[in-house]
């Protein structure tokens, strides 16, 4: 049986919120480096890990120009993608520091 708690609105108006539902979620994160080399290097350094995410988890990096950009997309809860972006920064912080 599923936990459900009564969660108050901003119209004062009680919601049923139920914990352990999944539903699809996207994030894009943007990044803007001094030049297109520096982005070009970070996105290949950052790309075997994308690469090995689960099934339900999608993540698309882009290089354009200076910029590195990433969409994540999970069919399943916001802690999944939560820890999808945790993960996919401190990668991003890994590469930045090597170069």
């Amino acid at each position: 049986m599923e936990k459900i708690k009564s969660v108050k609105r901003r119209d004062k108006k009680p919601h049923q919120k139920v914990q352990g539902v999944t539903m699809k979620q996207k994030a894009k994160i943007s990044c803007k480096y001094e030049n297109d080399s520096i982005s070009k290097t970070i996105a290949s350094a950052i790309q075997p890990d994308n690469l090995d995410s689960p099934e339900k988890v999608k993540i698309k990096t882009r290089q354009i120009e200076k910029r590195l950009e990433s969409e994540i997309e999970v069919d399943g809860e916001i802690e999944t993608l939560l820890n999808t972006l945790e993960d996919l920064l401190s990668c991003t912080s890994t590469a930045e520091k090597m170069i």
